[in-house]
Formats: structure tokens, sequence, C-alpha cells
């Protein structure tokens, strides 16, 4: 057989982009993606056969692997918003999909008929998503998983074996949690590998796993050297003992044991007090980390007393006939939920709308510099302003009305920002934050701020429209009142940043519960001060709070 040029295909190579685990809307569209690649691929083949071509004995086997894979995978939102399933398909382009190119690149051969089809075809399928995922979205995918596991209660088995909660799906081969237990290494995370390599030792032993290809030794080498990291050595040579007294032969592991036994001989009476127990994130992350997990995890962190005042009633807007369905969820500061307030044909249109811009979310940093950090956020954004679509202006009335707020945006000195869209990833949070940023009226613009936006003051409010159920997590928590709004579509959640008097609301720090199962879309509305003055004017006293409307 010829080797045909793959010109735009090693293009696509160059030109591959991260972030594709940044936005499940963006896996679902690699799905799809995928799937036209192999009937692309297909055809190529049996073209290459109607010329009496060879066809390559991996070639064909690479075709029937993948397509015993392809079939199965959907694009919906439930299957690519399942972090193991997302792992799935990333994997397969990277290690699978990528080494294949590779294989059939040839710079010097013809080009005939039959590859010029492929060639364009999967041309076409790349401009569609901006590049296939490269191995750095592999590994954000394993960093969520891996984060995800200790944050959700999740039991190591059960992921290795496919199922999350009482959702099932293909398992995670020895293969892949080896590359999990790499990426942990590689990100200092040692109990999560030393977990990770423990379950696939057990796993060697178990008679539907022998015939992977991951040797047991290797396994054992790799934990030794984890325990060693994590300051256990003793442990590295009881592993060591065990996997010997199975390949008593091995000699690898003999001069390894063998070097543990030294350090451990070194080891003061200290150094033998360390256990293996989780990191404590609480230590290295906001203060309100602990409360934060609790009310992710559904824990009920209030008392039936002081849920026992809170009260739902239908808030009366500036039109007679129109009113909200407000359920107060609590007082100081004022935190609300208005049920169907959006439609579901305006939450698809809003979706697709955003869709078009999303790009990888950013936050402030203490210095007010735009960032990106998935270790903090991880969701693609998109900006939608008011004139760009009549839906996108009548959701921004709707709000007005509900809120008695002004929502005008104009050239200069705009009432609010323009509409946020964003998509959740694998795994995608936002940890807790304030929307406030300390810079009220009067005071010098943010630099980062547009021109129709700077001399307006700090965020007031914050309007939060839910897009999108979500089997689990994704709920918004605020540590300080010990509240979890779960994610309800067609809701939206509503709240002062600002005190009465103007002055930032600590208590509304509040944080996105990482997404366990599913697509979260959320939009929302950041109000600013300038323009509200008569609309929420300061109170009689300082400590002036907003109350419910009876």
């Amino acid at each position: 057989m010829i080797f045909l040029s793959l010109v735009v295909l090693s293009v696509f190579i160059a030109k591959a982009q991260s972030d594709t685990f940044s936005a499940v809307c963006k896996i679902q569209g690699l799905v799809k993606t995928e799937k036209g690649l192999f009937t692309a691929f297909k055809e190529y083949i049996k073209a290459e056969e109607l010329l009496n071509n060879d066809v390559p004995g991996d070639v064909e086997k690479f075709s029937q692997n993948i397509h015993s894979k392809v079939k199965h995978t959907r694009a919906d939102a439930e299957y690519c918003g399942n972090p193991i399933n997302a792992f799935h398909i990333m994997s397969r382009f990277v290690n699978e999909w990528r080494p294949m190119f590779e294989q059939l690149f040839c710079e010097t051969c013809l080009i005939f008929n039959t590859f010029s089809e492929l060639n364009s075809t999967v041309a076409q399928l790349e401009q569609k998503i901006y590049g296939f995922p490269i191995e750095r979205d592999l590994k954000s995918v394993s960093v969520s998983i891996l984060r995800l596991w200790p944050f959700y209660r999740l039991d190591v088995k059960d992921l290795a074996d496919g199922i999350i909660r009482d959702t099932k799906t293909d398992r995670l081969e020895l293969s892949e949690m080896f590359y999990i237990a790499k990426v942990a290494e590689e990100q200092g995370m040692y109990y999560e590998e030393i977990i990770w390599l423990n379950r696939m030792l057990e796993l060697t032993l178990s008679s539907d796993r022998d015939k992977e290809e991951i040797e047991q030794f290797i396994i054992c080498k790799k934990l030794a050297r984890a325990y060693f990291s994590y300051g256990m050595p003793w442990k590295s040579l009881d592993v060591l003992s065990e996997c010997l007294r199975l390949e008593p032969d091995n000699l690898k592991l003999e001069r390894d044991r063998e070097w543990y036994q030294r350090k451990v001989d070194m080891l003061d009476d200290s150094q033998w007090q360390v256990t293996l127990k989780p990191k404590n994130y609480s230590e290295t992350h906001h203060a309100q980390f602990e409360v934060y997990t609790k009310l992710c995890n559904g824990d009920e962190l209030r008392t039936p007393a002081e849920k026992s005042k809170l009260k739902c009633f239908l808030k009366p807007s500036k039109i007679p006939y129109l009113r909200g369905k407000e359920e107060v969820l609590n007082y100081d500061p004022r935190l609300s939920m208005f049920h169907d307030v959006i439609s579901e044909g305006e939450m698809m249109d809003v979706k697709r709308l955003g869709e078009q811009k999303l790009e990888r979310s950013q936050h402030l940093s203490d210095s007010g510099q735009k960032i990106v950090d998935e270790s903090y956020r991880i969701s693609q954004t998109g900006w939608i302003a008011d004139e760009e679509h009549t839906l996108i202006n009548k959701l921004s009335r709707r709000i007005e009305l509900l809120t008695g707020l002004a929502l005008q945006q104009k050239p200069l000195h705009s009432d609010c920002e323009k509409l946020q869209v964003l998509n959740y990833g694998v795994g995608g949070m936002y940890e807790p934050h304030t929307d406030y940023f300390g810079n009220p009226l009067g005071a010098p613009p943010i630099p980062s701020d547009p021109a129709e936006l700077r001399g307006t003051g700090d965020r007031i409010a914050t309007w939060l429209y839910y897009l999108s159920d979500v089997k689990f997590g994704g709920s918004t928590v605020y540590p300080y009142l010990r509240i979890q709004v779960p994610v309800t579509k067609g809701s939206a959640a509503f709240w002062y940043n600002l005190k009465r008097n103007g002055s930032p609301d600590i208590k509304t720090l509040h944080a996105a519960c990482p997404v366990l199962l599913g697509s979260k879309w959320v939009s929302n509305k950041w109000i600013r001060e300038g323009g509200q003055m008569f609309n929420r004017p300061c109170g009689l006293h300082v400590d002036e709070t907003d109350y419910p409307v009876n």
C-alpha cells in the first residue's frame, strides 16, 4: 500500500487546542465529530480495498476497535456529563486517533482521490470544534476525577467499575487507571495515587482483569514509590515483599526492596509517625471550605427553627397582573429563588446564543487581573449584550420587573453587565468567592472594566438563571449562610451583594459545587449600584436590611 500524505491532518495536529474538558457541550460536539471521523475513516479503508491497495493489519484492527467503542457513545448531556465517559472520549483522541494519524502521515507520498476525501472530511470536522483534544485535556479530566472522588465521598472500587452513585457506564481499564495514578503523582497528590494503585493491585488478582497489558510488578514499583514520596518507606517494603512473594525471581523488585530497606534504616523516631490520610483542604483553601464541602454533599446545616421563618409568596411587580413566585431562602442578606421565570424555549435559545461565544472562564486575581485557574474555576463563558437579540433584552426587562432594579445597557454608565452564559465542564465548579470586588461609586474605575461600566460602582446584586438540570452536584452554596440552592431548571436565584449602606456583605460568599453527573448551564446578570439610588435607597439607619414583601 502507498501511504498517503495527510497534509491537512498534520495541520490539525499542530493546531490542536486545549480546553475541550472545560465545557460539557464541547465534549458533546466531540462525540458527534468522532462518529463522523470514524465514518470517513471506514470509507477510506473501503476505497483503498477497491483499488486493491493493501490495508495494514493494525489499521484494520484500529478500525474494529474504535467501532466497538464509538457505537456505544452518545452525544447527550447525561452521557458526556459523566466524568468516566469524558475520560474515555478524551483518551481515544489522545491515545488512539492521534497515533493512527501520525502513522498514516507521509510527507513525500502522492495524494490520491481516496485520501483527498478523507483529508477534506477530517479538515471540516476539525474546523467545527476548533481543534481536537490534546494530552492537557486528558490530564485535566484525570485531575477532575481525582478531585470528585474524595469531594463527593465516592468509592474508588465503584469508579474503577464505571459506577458513580446510581449510574453505570464502561469500566476504567487498568491502563486508564494507571494513567490517572500517573497524573496524581505529577500533581503531588500522593494519597490519591496510593489509593488508585492499591485498587489496581487488587484488580490484577481478579480473573476478569488478567488479560490486560499492565504487568503486576510495574504497579508494585509505582506503588512503592508513591508510599516513599508520601513519607512511608516502610509501606514500600511491605508492598515489595508481597509482590516478591508472587514473583520471587523478579530481580528488579528485589533491588528496589533493598534500596527502600536502606531508607527505612535511616529513619528517626519522628518519621515513623506518618499515617496515610486524605489531605485536609481546609488548611490550604478558603476558611469556609469544610462548610462548602458539607453543603455540596447535601448535609443540612440549618436548624428547623431557622427554616421555619422562611416562606413563599407571589411578589408584585410594576405590572399589576405580573407576580413572581418568590421563595425566600434568607432574610439578611436577602436571598431568594424565583420559580418558573424562564420558559423551555427561552432556555434553549439562550444556550444556543451563548454556545457560539463560549471561551474559557476567568476570574479576578487579588491584583484585579483576569486569570484562568482550573483549580479554582472550570467552565466556559459567553457574553451577550441586550441589543444583540430581542430575547436577551426581554430577559433583562423581566429581571427589572421582579427586582425593581434598573437594568438599562447604555454606551456609558450602564446599569448592569452583559448577560453571562456558562456551561460547566467535567467536574465543573467555582470555589468560594464573592461577586462584589470592593470598588464603590466614586472610586477609580477598574482597568479591566469596559467603557460602558466605568464609574458604575460595585455589583449591588446578582440574578442567576438555571438553564438545565443536573443529576448530581452543581448546587450553589453559601457557606456563611449554611444554605444550599440546588440546580432547578427554569428558576433563578437572586441576592444582594451589598448592604443597604453600600458596604460589601461577606455573608454573600458563595460557590458552585463541582458537577458530578450532567451538564450545568446557567446565565447571570450582575447589576451595578450606579442607577439604583432610588430603586434601593439607604435605610433610616446604617444597618437597614431588605425585608420580604408581605
